[in-house]
C-alpha cells in the first residue's frame, strides 16, 4: 500500500472521529 494511500486514509478516520466528537460537545444540552 502506497504511503499516500495510508495517510490519506488515516486522515479521513481522523477527521471521522473529530466530527463526531465536535458534534458531541456541539449539543444545545
Amino acid at each position: 500500500m502506497p504511503i499516500s494511500a495510508f495517510l490519506n486514509s488515516l486522515l479521513a478516520a481522523y477527521a471521522h472521529g473529530a466530527t463526531g466528537a465536535i458534534c458531541e460537545f456541539s449539543r444545545p444540552e
